[in-house]
């Protein structure tokens, strides 16, 4: 037998050359053998990502000579490690050029398993990293990381201390960062002191303040008072799960501090001039007003839809400015 075990093509032919003793010769081919000796790949990108709430990921597979074979099974998952219990539970399926969305909702270092593949000779991917999970090979990448959780705020003393009315109570305000964005520092925050909460927040008199200040209250002042705060995010925007403002009894007579977090809603209402308009015109536009205490102006975004369900929040990019005129061309 004459083997031919390398290299890959469909257009290999054997030739063969003969003489006979009188000198007569012969050159002669086979018809063509088809050979497959190069693995497919899976490749994906990124391969890793730096802290990000989330990432997007195509997966792409390549193969050359014999084709994927038919019976590969396409699935990949995001977890800590091939033993993390949630490997299996999040096994998806993908196709070859899909952009897969991974981390969302989750913190910390994940990694992305791809399942690994073969084609129509028998030859399999390979990579630097495969692990293999029961009967199942996979390829791993990353590290990605991310972060969805918000920071953790920290008042102290938080009880148990005595508080002079002639002195008042030194509170420390500490934020600490939980997911690994780090804390913004480039926004400004804000606290103030009450004898009471709720009712129209725009009366109070806000004071700036940063992570690891000290407020005094209480101080020449009996009863109960109220330190609210303008909570500090990371910087992937992230909030403490509390809520978007949080407070904290401090009581003057009996030397508590009652934490909560207690949540404070500020309702937001959002005007449009007109409000739709049912007349069919080549361009639409409307005046967007939108209004709240204590309302980020930086946070405003617009997106057109035809959707009659609220898109998430990522999906909005453009900034526009409040009392602005927003328009629609190639209105179909």
């Amino acid at each position: 037998d004459i083997t031919k075990n390398t290299e890959t093509g469909n257009d290999w032919k054997l030739w063969i050359y003969a003489e006979d003793l009188a000198g007569n010769s012969i050159i002669e081919s086979s018809d063509v053998f088809y050979l497959d000796n190069t693995a497919p790949t899976v490749t994906v990108n990124p391969t890793q990502a730096t802290v990000c709430k989330s990432t997007d990921v195509q997966i792409t597979l390549s193969e050359i000579g014999s084709g994927l074979s038919t019976s590969n099974v396409k699935q990949y998952t995001v977890a800590k490690s091939i033993s993390d219990t949630a490997f299996d539970t999040n096994l998806k399926p993908y196709n070859s050029g899909d952009n897969v969305t991974i981390g969302e909702g989750l913190d910390g270092e994940y990694y992305l398993y791809v399942r690994q593949i073969s084609d129509n000779a028998g030859n399999v991917s390979t990579t630097d990293n495969i692990e293999t999970k029961g009967d199942a090979k996979y390829h791993k990448f990353g590290p990605y990381v991310f972060d969805n959780t918000g920071p953790k705020v920290t008042v102290t003393p938080a009880n148990g201390e005595e508080i002079l009315i002639a002195t008042g109570l030194d509170v420390t305000i500490t934020w600490e960062d939980i997911g690994g964005a780090g804390i913004d520092t480039a926004t400004q925050y804000y606290y103030t002191v009450s004898d009471t909460y709720g009712g129209t927040w725009s009366e109070y008199q806000w004071d700036e303040y940063t992570p690891g200040d000290t407020v005094t209250i209480g101080k020449g002042e009996e009863g109960t008072k109220y330190l609210l705060l303008d909570p500090i995010k990371d910087n992937l925007g992230n909030k403490p799960s509390e809520g978007n403002w949080l407070y904290y009894e401090i009581n003057t007579e009996n030397a508590t501090i009652a934490f909560g977090p207690y949540v404070m809603e500020f309702p937001i209402e959002i005007n449009f001039d007109p409000n739709g308009n049912t007349t069919w015109a080549q361009t639409q536009s409307t005046k967007v007003t939108v209004t709240g205490t204590r309302l980020d102006e930086s946070s405003l975004k617009y997106q057109w839809t035809t959707s009659t369900t609220a898109p998430s929040v990522d999906s909005f990019t453009t900034s526009f400015t409040n009392e602005t005129t927003l328009v629609k061309t190639d209105v179909t």
